[in-house]
Order: structure tokens, then sequence, then C-alpha cells
């Protein structure tokens, strides 16, 4: 029978020391991967009993201490195999968590954009369902399809009509949508442009008594379409939206409602 040489102690301390470093080494480094702890465990699993076979294998070679390295060279490989095994598998996995997420902030951008166009409609809408309102047509009527922009101050303008019982009572009313529907203001403009009733009436940077004959929302109205524009506000410096709508009396054109959604107040449809 042929006898098995025996390996000397100091080899073996030495090989089973190599073993624990590599076995270390490969848990810090697939545990830095970007897996899944399922994954994770069955690589770990996987290498842990590659190596255990080595190691029995190498316990069972004949040889010298070249053998033993030799052996090591092996686990290195397997080391740098897994490597690579685990580094193309988390890129792939960081790929698709990738496609994954983009294809999510698409349908959220897609849902914000659908939010926006749904609201905006909205505003459209209230300054011509406003323009129909009795409440408005009667304080228009006063003024007529040919009256021209007012001569007096601005000061003199609101003083006179706030005076208005008229248009005392066309103010509460527009407050009172306001609060009601999207709009941040509501404001009403005779045939020549001058604001003569505002939901912000009581407000520093109310708009009644100011002309806005140049705006284009003014001019697209009284050419007899809705109106729209991006501009920033004449009184209020805050950057908006508006939106405007005809208003006839008899077929004339005696005024224009409009409506403004402030810019930073868009904040909440995002």
């Amino acid at each position: 029978m042929t006898k098995v040489p025996s390996i000397a102690p100091r080899k073996i301390l030495l090989f089973l020391a190599i073993l624990l470093l590599v076995l270390l080494l490969s848990s810090l480094f697939i545990s830095g991967r970007d897996l899944t702890v399922h994954v994770e465990r069955r690589i770990q699993l996987a290498l842990y009993a590659d190596l255990m076979f080595l190691a029995l294998m190498g316990l069972t070679l004949r040889g010298t201490i070249n053998r033993l390295w030799i052996l090591s060279a092996l686990i290195a490989g397997w080391i740098g195999a897994a490597w690579l095994i685990t580094d193309d598998y988390a890129n792939d996995h960081s790929a698709e968590i990738f496609k994954q997420e983009s294809k999510l902030a698409v349908q959220e951008a897609d849902s914000v954009s659908n939010n926006i166009i749904r609201s905006l409609d909205q505003l459209k809408g209230v300054a011509k369902l406003l323009s129909s309102e009795e409440t408005i047509l009667h304080a228009l009527h006063g003024f007529g399809p040919n009256i021209e922009a007012s001569t007096l101050a601005i000061s003199d303008r609101k003083a006179r009509w706030a005076r208005d019982p008229i248009l005392a009572q066309l103010n509460v009313f527009l407050a009172v949508a306001k609060k009601n529907l999207p709009p941040d203001v509501i404001w009403i403009l005779n045939a020549s442009g001058d604001c003569v009733a505002s939901s912000n009436v009581d407000t520093p940077e109310s708009f009644v008594g100011v002309n806005y004959a140049d705006r284009a929302y003014f001019t697209q109205a009284k050419s007899g379409h809705n109106g729209r524009q991006y501009a920033v506000g004449r009184q209020s410096n805050v950057p908006g939206l508006f939106y405007s709508a005809p208003v006839f009396e008899n077929g004339n054109f005696i005024g224009v409602v409009v409506i403004k959604i402030n810019v930073p107040n868009l904040a909440y449809w995002v």
C-alpha cells in the first residue's frame, strides 16, 4: 500500500491562513456589490463550497510548498472570476434599476403635465363663464361700447368708481367668485380698457383705475376672441398667466373679463 505523505503542520497552518484571508476578502468584496440579499448569499455559498473543495484537494495533494502556492493561485483565480461575474451582474442590475426609475419618472412627468393642462383648461373656462353673468353685464352697460379711457388720475378714478353702488356690488361679486374659483385675481375692463372692478379692490395692489388697453389679452378679447398672455403684473410685479373673454351686449363689445393665476402659485400643481 502506498503511504500518503504527511503534510507538515506549518504548511497546513499557512494554507489555512491563506484560505481564511481569501474567504474574508471574498465576503467583504461581495457585500460591497450592488446585489440583492438573496443573490449575495447564493454567490457566497457557491464561493465557499468551491474554496472548501480546493482546500481538501490541497490537503490530499502530495508535494511541497510549491503545490501549496499553486493551490493558492487557483483560489486567487477563482476570486478574480467571481469579481468579473458579480461586477457584470451589478452593472446589469444597476441598468435595470435605472430603466425602471426612468420609466417611473416619465410617467410622473406625464401625470403632472396632464394635471397642468386640465387646470389651465379650467382657467380658460372661468373667464368665458363669467362673461355672461348678469352682474357683470349690468355694470358694463353703464359704460357702453363707445366709452373713452378716463383722463382722471388713477387715484381719482378709483375713488369715483368705488363710490358707485353698482360697481361696489360687482367688487363683492368678484371677491366671492375668487374665493370659490382657481384664479388669484378677477377683474373687469370696460370697452376702453379701464379696470372698473376687481376682486382685489381692497388691497394695496388693487387694479381698479388702471388702464390695460395695451395688453394682448385685452386686444384679443376686443377683436372677439378669448385672450391669453404671460406677463408681469402691472400693479403686483408678479408674473402670471392671464386669460380673458369678451363681453358683448346686443352684438356690441362693452368690456372684458380677465383672470390671472400667479406663476409662483403654479407650484402646487407640480
